[in-house]
């Protein structure tokens, strides 16, 4: 595959290329190629969402998960997941419709998710971050944060472990059983 388009890319340019072979964002105006979701990371998400699902449509959400998340003129992100008042059939998301973003951290991005979407995701004014990181490469342990903006960085809210209950009253009430992220 061959690109004429010179950097930094736009958003808009992003989206021209619909959909891709493999997981390709656009972040700070050039592409990045990350790794095709394994099947555990899948399994997380899956599971993740299946427990969001009817929280966040009881709060009048929707949980969504393969959206792009429009982050500015040269940034679109594929978060795992997403909550807010967002159309699942619309090509792509704003920030200002996302109220909770959630990753699923793998070997080749826990320090992606870690750092640079945490700060993407501050800055674009997302209320709530939520990262899940199972222990690396045996996935018998699971770590969930739950992050809340403040200012523009986040501060840690609540986090579970393994044998732990995260319950929370906000971005709108739910409670996650970090062993139920493993059940697969």
């Amino acid at each position: 595959m061959t690109f004429d388009i010179p950097l930094p890319w736009t958003a808009a340019e992003y989206l021209k290329l619909g959909e891709t072979a493999g997981r390709v964002e656009l972040l700070a105006g050039s592409l990045w190629f990350g790794p095709r979701p394994g099947d555990i990371h899948q399994d997380i998400t899956c599971n993740l969402l299946g427990t969001l699902r009817a929280p966040a449509r009881a709060a009048g959400f929707r949980a969504l998960r393969g959206a792009k998340l429009r982050l500015g003129p040269e940034c679109v992100a594929l978060p795992d997941l997403v909550a807010g008042r967002c159309d699942r059939r619309a090509e792509s998301v704003a920030p200002d419709e996302v109220i909770l973003v959630g990753e699923v951290a793998s070997p080749e991005t826990a320090m992606v998710d870690r750092c640079l979407k945490r700060d993407l995701y501050a800055d674009a004014g997302i209320a709530w971050y939520l990262l899940i990181e199972p222990s690396l490469p045996d996935h018998t342990a699971i770590t969930v944060r739950l992050l809340r903006l403040a200012g523009d960085h986040y501060v840690k809210d609540k986090v579970a472990e393994l044998g732990e209950v995260l319950k929370t009253d906000g971005p709108f009430p739910f409670q996650l059983h970090a062993e139920d992220l493993l059940d697969f």
